[in-house]
């Protein structure tokens, strides 16, 4: 709320006060950023690092941060960047498993998007049995030939 009042003096140093007015400003208020859209590879190998993007738009153009869950126990957060950029963040899993990165952006202003999520499997390491009867599927006579190597 703003006041003012106008007091007029004479060439005697006599005032008359005005009355006083008033306003009243009202800030527009701030929008929360979308959520942000998360872009990368949905299944992969342990112990390989992989890009994602994440894209938030804040429609009265802040700038905005992303806070990243990477669903096994790390987490990531960005520094600010400009509304509707790509910004790329890389992570590894560790070990195999089905993980759900989950990620929210915050503006400039404090005010936080909705969540979004993005599933990611890392599929489990092969076995020597498995790839033993993989290789016996594709060539059925290797058996025969690993029996009479093995003296089986």
């Amino acid at each position: 709320v703003y006041y003012w009042q106008v007091i007029s003096e004479d060439s005697q140093g006599l005032t008359t006060d005005g009355p006083i007015w008033q306003f009243t400003t009202e800030s527009e208020p701030s929008n929360p950023p979308g959520a942000p859209d998360i872009d990368g590879p949905m299944s992969g190998d342990p112990g390989t690092s992989y890009d994602y993007k994440f894209n938030s738009v804040d429609l009265d153009g802040d700038t905005v941060k992303y806070y990243i869950d990477w669903g096994d126990g790390n987490t990531d957060e960005t520094d600010f960047n400009p509304s509707g950029i790509d910004v790329t963040v890389s992570h590894s899993w560790s070990a195999s498993g089905k993980y759900t990165i989950t990620a929210y952006a915050e503006d400039s202003t404090g005010k936080t998007s909705s969540t979004s999520t993005l599933q990611v499997t890392m599929p489990r390491e092969k076995s020597v049995s498995y790839m033993l009867l993989r290789l016996f599927e594709r060539f059925p006579n290797a058996f025969l030939v690993l029996r009479q190597l093995l003296g089986l």
